[in-house]
């Protein structure tokens, strides 16, 4: 239950700080991280061995919701990464994607590397899994930051909608 409070704590910091500060709004960041989030942890939950200690809220089997609301987290400072790097640089479509994987690559593998090697979180159930990890994160990090740079206008109007 620890790491599920930290991490929603977390994302209701990081979601308010870049709405009052920097003027961004990350919901739908948080949204897809979530889902993405959720399907990756269900179809992917035979490649991890998760150590959390008792109490933990598990959603499928032994994936924890504290993995999931992570996704949200990466997935939302990965996307004010590349806003930044993005407007900093003055970067068109090709350097976007760029500054896409790059974001990815800063936020996520120093938080794979926490939560595997510092915390013990969980153990991987495939050998020599770091590099695969690695090339997942961009991959998938990067078409989700693609995703909400494309829709994420729509994303935010129609959850603003549901959500009155």
């Amino acid at each position: 239950m620890f790491v599920e409070l930290v991490t929603l704590a977390a994302i209701v910091w990081l979601y308010f700080i870049s709405i009052e500060r920097l003027k961004v709004n990350l919901l739908g960041e948080c949204v897809l991280g979530l889902l993405a989030g959720f399907v990756w942890e269900m179809t992917t939950e035979p490649l991890w061995i998760y150590n959390l200690e008792a109490p933990v809220l598990f959603i499928w089997k032994d994936v924890p919701l504290g993995m999931i609301l992570s996704w949200a987290f990466v997935l939302m400072l990965a996307s004010l990464v590349s806003r930044y790097m993005a407007e900093r640089f003055s970067l068109v479509k090709l350097k976007k994607i760029l500054a896409d994987a790059a974001a990815i690559l800063l936020v996520a593998i120093p938080l794979e590397a926490l939560g595997h090697y510092v915390f013990g979180f969980w153990e991987y159930a495939t050998p020599d899994p770091f590099i695969k990890v690695i090339v997942g994160w961009v991959v998938i990090g990067t078409l989700l930051l693609e995703f909400i740079d494309k829709y994420d206008e729509e994303i935010e109007r129609l959850l603003e909608k549901r959500l009155r």
